[in-house]
């Protein structure tokens, strides 16, 4: 309950910002216009938009290295230095994630052992970050790596 309301807060403070609250998901999960079938898992960057524009680009689907190597332009940094950095965020993203969700699912197997009633909800936290990894952080790497 904490986290809902916590999420009605922020995209209440943020006017505009497209955010949008999942009934009992907690604000981690919470992706603005997110398909809401795993079938439509490719469509997800055409209709999820950013809580903010960025360079003229509004959906994740716009997202990709040359916008970052645009941004990287307006912020003064050399294109050589930008491209660099992004080398080297992109190949660090996917294993952080994967290091993550080990910890994650290793904690959650700590409380279960003392708390089982916990299964159903810590399932659904699980869940959702398979989809955040393999899905999202997976497409938006790929596109970061893209030339």
């Amino acid at each position: 309950m904490r986290h809902e309301r916590e999420d009605r807060d922020v995209a209440q403070q943020v006017p505009g910002s497209g955010a949008g609250c999942i009934p009992s998901m907690p604000a981690s999960c919470s992706i603005s216009r997110a398909p809401s079938s795993t079938s439509q898992k490719t469509d997800w960057p055409k209709r999820a938009s950013f809580a903010w524009d960025m360079l003229g680009a509004r959906y994740y689907e716009d997202f990709d290295r040359a916008l970052m190597l645009r941004a990287g332009e307006v912020l003064g940094i050399a294109t050589k230095t930008a491209q660099r950095l992004l080398d080297a965020l992109a190949g660090s993203i996917v294993r952080a994630a994967a290091d993550l969700h080990a910890r994650v699912e290793q904690a959650n197997a700590a409380l279960l052992a003392g708390r089982p009633q916990l299964a159903a909800t810590l399932g659904g936290e699980s869940t959702c970050l398979r989809v955040i990894r393999h899905t999202i952080i997976a497409e938006m790497t790929r596109r970061l790596c893209a030339s």
